[in-house]
């Protein structure tokens, strides 16, 4: 280091990483400014958790091309990612459209950003074929989605009586005793 640096400078070159990336505004508020769009960089489109083999078949399908994940996101719901680079974003990580953006990008929250969020982005997240079929051989009650059971058991809910398809009912303009 030189005499000439200054403290700010030396910081910035000592310290690690992501430290260095994070800029914020007079409040302490995280801000995009010298961010790298992680936000632009991809789309996720939420998909039911699969439930039947032929679910499990297509996630498979999905993450045998490139630049796709699936992940569980902490709101539990299932998402498949594609990692693609929005067609707006410019060569210095600004919106070209920001003006103009979509209602989603206008209503993205800063605390959503893997950058300035805290704790784990996803519950889990598969990136090959072979980190999914991993956990679909662990056991249902071992996998990272399974909720965690309560100390006290459950009560169960008395069983109702529902009607059966076809049946004749009210709706059908009969009494169902007859």
């Amino acid at each position: 280091m030189h005499d000439h640096d200054s403290a700010a400078e030396r910081v910035a070159i000592d310290a690690p990483e992501p430290m260095r990336l994070r800029l914020r505004t007079a409040e302490d508020q995280p801000t995009c400014a010298g961010c790298v769009a992680h936000c632009c960089r991809y789309v996720a489109v939420e998909i039911d958790r699969p439930r039947a083999h032929w679910q499990n078949d297509q996630i498979r399908w999905m993450l045998l091309h490139e630049n796709v994940s699936v992940y569980v996101g902490n709101d539990r719901h299932w998402y498949v990612e594609f990692r693609t680079r929005c067609r707006a974003l410019q060569d210095d990580n600004r919106c070209g459209v920001y003006d103009h953006r979509p209602d989603l990008c206008q209503a993205y929250e800063i605390k959503q950003c893997p950058r300035w969020g805290t704790g784990p982005a996803h519950v889990v997240r598969f990136d090959s074929v072979r980190e999914f079929e991993d956990f679909l051989a662990l056991p249902p009650s071992r996998r990272p989605t399974a909720r965690p059971r309560s100390a006290s058991p459950r009560r169960r809910r008395p069983s109702r009586a529902r009607a059966r398809s076809g049946a004749a009912g009210p709706a059908r303009g009969r009494s169902p005793r007859r």
